[in-house]
């Protein structure tokens, strides 16, 4: 998961999607998210062999609600006029994977103050993060996001 900063993105993805904002600029009218996907399906020929998948989603899963009872948070993850320090680039990876990043176990932060007698997983869920993505280092220590242990008690049937 990435943030940019606004009047930097300049990755693929926002490029790919400034196209698709020229064309509907053509559009007469365009009265509901149908119209904007059947213009889109009619008007944008994708390019260097991709192919267009364009879909309507109609709802999403509210996943703040899931995770309440756990009682996580996330804050200094966007920039802001008054943050602009706060990390753009943030990942979420297995604990197995700070190994690979040239980090150790004790590195991780336990913030969550119910979390810190739980045993480590390999599979435990870590974030880290960079200010920018050009960045050769991680700007703070890799936290724990999501325990193994905890993650097992949700249901993903009692996501809405």
């Amino acid at each position: 998961m990435q943030f940019l900063q606004v009047g930097h993105t300049h990755a693929e993805l926002d490029q790919l999607f400034a196209g698709v904002a020229a064309q509907i600029s053509y559009a007469p009218r365009l009265e509901d998210v149908e119209e904007v996907a059947d213009f889109i399906k009619s008007n944008v020929v994708p390019q260097r062999g991709r192919k267009l998948h364009v879909e309507v989603l109609n709802s999403v899963y509210d996943f703040r609600k899931w995770m309440a009872p756990f009682d996580m948070s996330i804050s200094g993850v966007v920039s802001t006029k008054t943050q602009p320090e706060a990390a753009h680039l943030w990942r979420f990876v297995p604990r197995s994977f700070i190994k690979l990043a040239g980090l150790t176990d004790a590195a991780v932060e336990i913030t969550h103050p119910d979390w810190s007698d739980l045993e480590p997983n390999e599979e435990d869920t870590i974030i880290l993060v960079k200010q920018f993505m050009a960045d050769a280092n991680y700007c703070q220590q890799p936290v724990l996001m999501m325990p193994t242990q905890i993650a097992s008690r949700l249901d993903p049937s009692d996501l809405q």
